[in-house]
């Protein structure tokens, strides 16, 4: 994110990204202002593995173009080890901000201990801007609470658009927040070792599905499996899966719900939550299992 009045020049982020992100940067993108050093901004660059990350990353700090680097969910989390060989790139160039989101700073797995880019680059910390929220530590989806922390210049502007385009938190959520956040926390490690059982379950499963490749992730509670297996079968009513919407919608018929894996920037794949029962897990997965046999 450029250190301009408004917007900024380049964004990158690494794939899969929450959908909004891709558009909230390339309006960003497209408003930034003609100032030195360097021309209006561009679309997105969106890269998919850490290696292609690191790199772009650099050939844009070379090239002198302000980056931004967007959050990330699910399987690519980053972690202590990646910031510092992110951050050591990012620290030569004094035109680069940093926008991370930490909502799932507390939902890791196998051991894995959370960092925050700040914290390994102390020379980031004045220009990197932290979201976090209660909604998936503290499972308080429907309260709609979140926070920010950065450059108080920054967080000046943004409570100046707020104020103006949505309703505060109210004061119950506030309330509910602040008691969350202040209370005791054991429960929240419980409910990680939680997730990771059911992560554990839901990726043995999903792999022994025909056709289906799906990673470990590292933390939240998302799946992301690979489904180019599937793609070009025909289903039993010999409707042909052209692409991964073809693929959840077949599985819809089968009494699963998940969504398409383009509309995060990670084609050919989709997302499924085991952010519930094991029970219903283990069903869906098998029911998951049924489908991609009966392809022809």
């Amino acid at each position: 994110m450029a250190q301009t009045r408004i917007g900024w020049r380049d964004a990158i982020s690494r794939r899969h990204f929450w959908p909004a992100a891709s558009a909230l940067a390339s309006a960003g993108c497209s408003s930034a202002p003609e100032t030195p050093p360097g021309p209006p901004g561009k679309s997105p660059v969106f890269v998919a593995k850490a290696s292609s990350y690191r790199a772009d990353l650099e050939s844009i700090l070379r090239r002198g173009i302000a980056a931004c680097g967007l959050a990330v969910k699910g399987r690519n989390i980053l972690l202590k080890p990646n910031l510092v060989e992110f951050d050591s790139a990012t620290c030569v160039n004094t035109n680069v901000a940093v926008l991370t989101d930490d909502m799932y700073e507390h939902i890791l797995f196998d051991g894995r201990r959370f960092a925050t880019i700040a914290a390994v680059c102390p020379e980031l910390k004045s220009r990197t801007l932290t979201l976090n929220g209660a909604s998936k530590t503290y499972c308080m989806t429907g309260w709609r609470l979140g926070y920010a922390g950065g450059p108080p210049e920054l967080i000046r502007e943004m409570i100046k658009m707020l104020s103006q385009s949505t309703a505060a938190p109210s004061a119950i959520s506030q309330a509910a927040a602040v008691a969350a956040l202040n209370g005791p926390q054991e429960f929240v490690k419980e409910h990680s070792r939680s997730f990771e059982q059911r992560r554990d379950l839901a990726v043995s499963m999903l792999n022994q599905a025909k056709g289906l490749k799906c990673r470990s992730p590292e933390g939240a509670f998302y799946a992301f499996p690979d489904c180019s297996g599937l793609i070009g079968k025909r289903t039993p009513k010999g409707e042909t899966l052209a692409n991964d919407k073809d693929v959840v919608l077949y599985l819809l018929d089968q009494g699963v719900a998940a969504v398409q894996g383009s509309a995060y920037g990670l084609e050919n794949h989709f997302r499924i939550s085991f952010s519930t029962s094991s029970e219903l897990i283990t069903e869906a997965c098998q029911r998951i299992q049924r489908a991609c046999a009966a392809l022809l």
